[in-house]
């Protein structure tokens, strides 16, 4: 890739070690029918307020290896590519979802793409009452969190959890294309 970008290598690097890491996964995917031996890779976090661009990526990722899981993350721009890409197969992790109401919003984006797709059996398990007491006395943000309407899908990219762990998530992409840079141009 001898005109590439720091963050084309970056990415195709992430590429390559995915499918090595699916790949060694693989043997456990199969003898499992799919329920472990899968491969979560993250979309690049920069494009969390672009649709087309987190889905192009899913669809992309998805395409490596069988046992792939793709992180989306639950943003306003995310939960339609959510949608769109649970019709077009692909398996999906959200992430960057800290509250009820976004875990709400994936639930009725999956729903809503695999409804468009096929019918699938779902799994129903609730949070004991003592798990949410402790949580709620222990983070400030839980209660706004865990009530159904406690944050609507326009304050999901601006909740502070979300904002904080995008944040990280830039920032290591910012921390990859830094490698690959002093790779390419090291300074002596």
């Amino acid at each position: 890739m001898p005109t590439a970008t720091e963050d084309q290598i970056g990415w195709q690097i992430v590429r390559e070690i995915s499918v090595k890491a699916a790949g060694l996964l693989l043997p456990i995917f199969e003898r499992q029918h799919g329920r472990n031996g899968r491969l979560s890779i993250q979309t690049d976090p920069r494009l969390y307020r672009n649709t087309k661009a987190i889905l192009e990526q899913a669809t992309e990722f998805s395409l490596l290896a069988p046992n792939i899981i793709v992180k989306i993350p639950v943003t306003r721009a995310g939960l339609p590519a959510i949608e769109e890409a649970t019709h077009r197969g692909v398996s999906i992790n959200a992430t960057v979802s800290f509250t009820l109401p976004q875990a709400i919003a994936v639930a009725e984006a999956v729903e809503r793409g695999l409804k468009r797709r096929e019918s699938v059996p779902r799994i129903d398990k609730p949070v004991e009452p003592k798990v949410v007491d402790a949580l709620s006395k222990k983070f400030i943000d839980f209660g706004r969190a865990f009530a159904e309407g406690g944050l609507s899908i326009e304050e999901f990219d601006s909740f502070g959890p979300t904002r904080r762990t995008l944040r990280q998530f830039v920032a290591g992409c910012g921390e990859l294309g830094a490698i690959i840079r002093d790779f390419m141009l090291p300074e002596w």
